[in-house]
C-alpha cells in the first residue's frame, strides 16, 4: 500500500460574477433602441415604465426623439469602441453636444437622492449620463460591449474583460464558423465521404 502523503491541490475558487449595477439601465435603452436608432420607440417607452422613470411628456417630441437618437448612437458607438470594433467617430461628437445636464440632488444623513428637475426627458438623460460617467471612473464601463456575433449590448463579466460575445449560444456559432473556415475542404460537397468502420 502507498502510504505517501498526497500533495492536496489548492482549490481555485471560481470569481464570482459581476453584476452591472446601475449599467443596467444603461443596457436596456441600448438594447431597447436597436431596431430604430433614430427615435424613441413604443419598446423604449415600456423601458422608462420598468425602470421607473417618467415619461417625458407622453408622446415624445421630436426635440427628445432627436437627442435619444444621438444620445443611443453615441452610447452605442463607446460600447463599440470597448468590443474592438469599427464605430462613429461622428456620433460621440454629437453625443458631447447634448451631455448639459442639470441634477438636483437632496443630501440626507449617511447619502443623497436625486430629485426631479422639473423636466422629465432632461431627468432621463441625466441619469444615463451620470450611470456611465461614473462607470467610466470606476472602470467598469469597459465591460459594456456589443456582441461579435448578433449585435446585442452585453456586460462582459469575464476576469480578464476579453469577452467577446453575449452568451454561449453565439461564441458556439462563431467557433463553428471559425472550424469551417480553417476546413473549407471538409464541409465541401467535393469532399470524399467518410466511410463508417
Amino acid at each position: 500500500m502507498d502510504m505517501r502523503r498526497q500533495r492536496r491541490r489548492p482549490s481555485r475558487k471560481a470569481p464570482a460574477r459581476q453584476h452591472p449595477g446601475d449599467l443596467e439601465v444603461v443596457l436596456d435603452f441600448l438594447r431597447a433602441g436597436t431596431g430604430e436608432r433614430d427615435a424613441l420607440t413604443d419598446v423604449q417607452a415600456l423601458w422608462l415604465d420598468k425602470h421607473g422613470l417618467p415619461d417625458p411628456g407622453g408622446l415624445f417630441n421630436e426635440d427628445v426623439r432627436r437627442e435619444a437618437g444621438i444620445l443611443h448612437a453615441g452610447l452605442h458607438a463607446l460600447a463599440l469602441d470597448n468590443s474592438g470594433l469599427d464605430f462613429d467617430a461622428k456620433a460621440i461628437e454629437a453625443l458631447n453636444e447634448i451631455t448639459e445636464v442639470v441634477l438636483r440632488l437632496r443630501f440626507t444623513q449617511g447619502g443623497f437622492s436625486r430629485q426631479p428637475s422639473g423636466n422629465a426627458w432632461a431627468d432621463v438623460k441625466a441619469g444615463l449620463l451620470t450611470a456611465v460617467a461614473s462607470a467610466m471612473e470606476s472602470g467598469r464601463w469597459q465591460r459594456v460591449k456589443v456582441c461579435a456575433d448578433c449585435g446585442r449590448h452585453f456586460y462582459d463579466v469575464a476576469s480578464n474583460c476579453c469577452g467577446k460575445w453575449c452568451g454561449p449560444e453565439c461564441r458556439n456559432r462563431a467557433s463553428s464558423l471559425a472550424f469551417r473556415r480553417r476546413h473549407p475542404f471538409k464541409f465541401s460537397r467535393y469532399a470524399a465521404p467518410v466511410s463508417a468502420e
